[in-house]
């Protein structure tokens, strides 16, 4: 997709006010490539994603956060310190945890919910023991903020 870029992992995405939005497939003639065609139909629905493969309609900033293609759109001179906040802010997380709630949300487009119940008691268990989970359990139950190691 042409614009800032188009981001097919499952993060949060902020982006400029002015990004634009296209396939551009159809103009040179060819059908797409790097996934578009399956992640886009999820995020922004197949009529949508059709409109913008075959009449190769640009989106701006509001309508791709309205359609749910970006998390939020910032000011064009807001973005970079935006970017970083939310990087800074993943960074001091639980980043063990992250992953496994990504692997989650990716899983679960394909898992049944018995198959995805059963991943995220793996999961669970799995991140539970972790140095960050006790950690992060025993400052919720002493109302201070917790510190994360990424152990």
């Amino acid at each position: 997709m042409a614009g800032s870029g188009f981001c097919t992992s499952l993060i949060l995405l902020s982006l400029a006010e002015s990004t634009k939005f296209a396939t551009g497939f159809g103009v040179i003639g060819l059908p797409g490539d790097g996934g578009n065609s399956w992640f886009l139909p999820k995020l922004i629905g197949m009529r949508r994603a059709a409109e913008m493969y075959l009449e190769n309609r640009v989106i701006d900033g509001a309508t791709a956060a309205e359609w749910g293609l970006v998390t939020r759109m910032v000011a064009d001179d807001a973005l970079l310190d935006e970017a970083d906040a939310v990087v800074r802010k993943l960074a001091a997380g639980p980043t063990k945890c992250y992953g496994a709630m990504r692997q989650l949300l990716r899983d679960s487009w394909t898992n049944t919910v018995a198959e995805q119940l059963s991943a995220e008691s793996d999961a669970l268990r799995r991140i539970a023991a972790t140095a960050d989970a006790p950690a992060a359990i025993a400052s919720f139950i002493a109302k201070r903020q917790p510190t994360y190691e990424g152990m």
